[in-house]
């Protein structure tokens, strides 16, 4: 499984927000105290886009805290303790991904979909054009 991270100097907010309206990362770091615009604003404008990415917050000021529960913050870090806070974080994220159930989508010729759960799939094999798992 890949993990799709993105971890960056935002120069153009707008830019960074149109990149991720396009590609669809796993895990975003929000500094929350930005010269142009606040990772607060930026997590508002990601829940307006109907964004499911997980975000971490990054700030020196543990007042914001609560305000980011609002974005469902998955971890608060704190630049003082920006290295170990940062490894507990991902550590536990892909601990987290790697229990988590997966499914796939199929889009069946008929215009039905259906729901798989990966886990209970055991192998595919086609025959011809005609696939079965």
């Amino acid at each position: 499984m890949a993990l799709n991270v993105k971890y960056a100097p935002i120069p153009i907010p707008a830019v960074f927000l149109e990149e991720v309206s396009e590609a669809k990362y796993d895990l975003i770091f929000l500094d929350i105290d930005m010269p142009s615009i606040s990772g607060m604003q930026i997590a508002s404008e990601l829940n307006k886009q109907g964004s499911n990415t997980t975000l971490i917050f990054v700030s020196n000021h543990s007042n914001f805290v609560f305000e980011a529960f609002r974005y469902s913050a998955y971890r608060f870090i704190r630049k003082n303790n920006l290295l170990s806070d940062t490894a507990e974080a991902i550590s536990l994220f892909c601990n987290a991904l790697k229990t988590k159930e997966n499914y796939v989508t199929l889009d069946l010729e008929n215009k039905k979909n259906i729901h798989i759960d990966l886990s209970g799939v055991k192998y595919f094999f086609s025959i011809r054009h005609d696939i079965f798992l």
